[in-house]
């Protein structure tokens, strides 16, 4: 009888380990596969190791936003947005602050993907009938971002 729940604890506690995210770095989601299933996973985002050549930042508002096309406006375009609380952590590890040493960079983050709609705007006013939408991962963590060249 002992040895029967012993081995449905390992079972269970097994299943569970299971379900923590995937480790396999090498396993990642380029840019457009990310924009792809983002789109039909809409309103909810997919979770993964996303792969990003950083070709364009921006820094609106606090938050580094890394691109992997020069125009973030750009439908091929998935942004990399990562929080002020990561900036210190990083620039320890780094030596440098995240704008300046990403660029350039092909890095892999772990995050979730979403669609994210963006309302045009004039005179501070955003539009409800003018938008577009954007790919965007946000990072809040040094531990998602890995450093590939």
């Amino acid at each position: 009888m002992i040895r029967i729940l012993s081995l449905i604890l390992i079972a269970t506690l097994s299943g569970c380990a299971s379900t923590t995210g995937p480790t396999d770095i090498s396993t990642y989601i380029s840019p457009m596969q990310a924009i792809e299933k983002a789109a039909e996973a809409a309103p909810k985002g997919i979770k993964g190791f996303f792969k990003v050549h950083v070709k364009a930042i921006g820094k609106p508002h606090g938050v580094l936003f890394l691109n992997s096309e020069l125009d973030y406006r750009d439908p091929r375009n998935i942004s990399i947005a990562i929080h002020p609380k990561v900036f210190e952590p990083f620039e320890e590890k780094y030596g440098e602050v995240a704008d300046v040493y990403l660029k350039g960079k092909k890095i892999i983050v772990y995050g979730e993907a979403r669609r994210v709609k963006i309302s045009f705007g004039c005179n501070g006013q955003r539009s409800e009938n003018e938008y577009y939408y954007q790919t965007h991962v946000r990072v809040g963590s040094l531990s998602q971002i890995y450093i590939v060249q």
